[in-house]
This record gives C-alpha cells, structure tokens and sequence, in this order.
C-alpha cells in the first residue's frame, strides 16, 4: 500500500510537473512539499498546516484532497501502534533480561567480615 508522499510525488511526476511548479501554483514553500514527498512530517511548522498542505497538493494535482488527508491520518495512527508495539516488545525484552542477571557483591562488601576482624583483633 502507498503512502501519501509516495502517491503525491508518483503522480506529480507521471504528470511531469516539477516541485517547483506545484510551488508556484500552491504557495507552498519546496521546502514543505520535499518534507511531504519524503515522509519527513515533522518538517512542518505544526498538524493544521501539514494537513492544508496535503489537502492542496492533492487538489492540485487531480487527486481528492480531503481523501489524501484522511490516509495522512491512517498513516499516522499506524505508525503509532507500531512504535507502540516496538516499545513495548523492548521494555518485555528489558525486563526478561533483568531476570537473567545474577547479584554480586560489590568487592568493598566482601572485605567487611576481614577488616571488622582485624579492628577486634587489634582492640
């Protein structure tokens, strides 16, 4: 399945338009529309201006704006669970590896029984 950025930047280039002319047509910086293309969401000063973003890129091309925004937000929930599943696969390992550690003394505590018998000695 396709993702946004895949979908928009295939048909911008079968339609043989440049970034720079979906820029100029849109008023969105090629810094934006690259950020979108590459799935590098985070580029984007904040949701409500990704989202418009999207919306008017798709529309400019022919595609269905409100439709492609609905996929962004798919895509985004996705992405969550998964990072979600990942973290939680990592703390299970985390912990099933605290179980297999052994606890040793640390060296100054075995020393204790022979320096407390040397003070009584010594007394």
């Amino acid at each position: 399945m396709s993702s946004v950025g895949e979908i928009l930047k295939n048909t911008r280039e079968a339609k043989g338009i440049t970034i720079e002319q979906v820029a100029e047509a849109t008023s969105i910086r090629v810094l934006y529309l690259e950020a979108i293309e590459n799935e590098q969401f985070n580029l984007v000063p904040g949701e409500v201006y990704l989202k418009g973003f999207i919306r008017n890129y798709a529309n400019y091309l022919g595609l269905n704006g409100p439709a492609m925004v609905e996929k962004y937000k798919e895509q985004v929930e996705e992405n969550k669970n998964t990072s979600i599943q990942f973290k939680l696969k990592q703390k299970i390992l985390s912990i099933s590896n605290l179980n297999k550690l052994t606890v040793t003394k640390p060296n100054w505590l075995r020393q204790i029984p022979l320096l407390l018998s040397h003070y009584w000695k010594n007394l």
